[in-house]
C-alpha cells in the first residue's frame, strides 16, 4: 500500500482494473476474478520484489554448538 501511495498514477490504474473486474453486481471479489487481474498481480509482483521478506527466512538451529 505505501508503494501504491507514492504513485499515484499506479494506485489509480489499479483502482480502475478491480472495479472494471468486480463491477459485475458483486459484493466480492472471488477468485475468478483474480485471475483477469493481471495489472494486481504485477503490482503485487513488484511490491514483492520491492520489499522481499527474505531476511526473515535464514535457517537457524534451535541449538547452540560450541566447537
Amino acid at each position: 500500500m505505501a508503494e501504491l501511495m507514492r504513485k499515484p498514477q499506479a494506485m489509480t490504474k489499479l483502482q480502475a482494473e478491480v472495479r472494471r473486474c468486480a463491477a459485475k453486481g458483486k459484493e466480492m471479489v472471488t477468485e475468478e476474478d483474480l485471475s483477469s487481474m493481471s495489472y494486481l498481480k504485477a503490482v503485487m509482483k513488484e511490491s514483492m520484489r520491492l520489499h522481499a521478506p527474505g531476511p526473515l527466512l535464514i535457517p537457524t538451529s534451535p541449538w547452540l554448538i560450541v566447537m
